[in-house]
């Protein structure tokens, strides 16, 4: 039994209590389970397959617990890795990320907007070569605003291959966040 299988067999008649609070917002054990169950289907979908190894460089936020728990469903390993920058030097910070990526044979990344932005961004080709297979990217402000926290059901995260242009995906995730463009 997995982890994911166990919490839903020990809460099983408490779909109704809350389960994580976040900012003040509820989630009941059983909109986590239905959220968890999506992001096995996402992640399914986008190929993580048992035991490929997934790469989160997000905050914690519902989101990184939904899709922990459906990796884990799926029988994938996950890495945490804080995605704030160590330095100001991106590409240095960069590389670290990229060493993890090499160190423990990452296929799939989960990333931040903003550090997909600053950081992977400038590692495209490496990852590419390092073996990552898809990059899956997150708003973390979805989790505290009006409608909710359901990013992953509301589809209002970005899969973008990690190989299209960086031009297009920046531009895409400007368009949809409180990001100045200037920056």
């Amino acid at each position: 039994m997995n982890l994911t299988d166990y919490l839903k067999q020990k809460n099983i008649g408490r779909d109704s209590y809350t389960a994580i609070s976040y900012y003040g917002k509820k989630i009941s054990y059983g909109e986590l389970f239905a959220q968890v169950d999506q992001a096995s289907k996402v992640l399914s979908h986008v190929g993580v397959r048992k035991g490929d190894r997934i790469l989160y460089l997000t905050p914690n936020i519902p989101e990184t617990g939904f899709l922990w728990l459906g990796a884990v469903q799926l029988g994938a390993v996950s890495d945490f890795c804080d995605p704030r920058p160590d330095s100001l030097d991106m590409k240095a910070n960069a590389g670290k990320i990229l060493d993890i990526i090499k160190n423990e044979k990452i296929s799939y990344i989960v990333s931040i907007d903003l550090c997909y932005i600053a950081m992977l961004s400038l590692i495209e080709q490496e990852m590419k070569e390092a073996g990552v297979k898809e990059i899956i990217i997150l708003r973390a402000g979805d989790s505290r605003n009006a409608g909710g926290y359901s990013v992953i059901l509301r589809m209002s995260y970005i899969f973008r291959s990690v190989f299209k242009t960086l031009q297009k995906q920046s531009e895409k995730i400007l368009q949809n966040s409180d990001i100045p463009k200037n920056s």
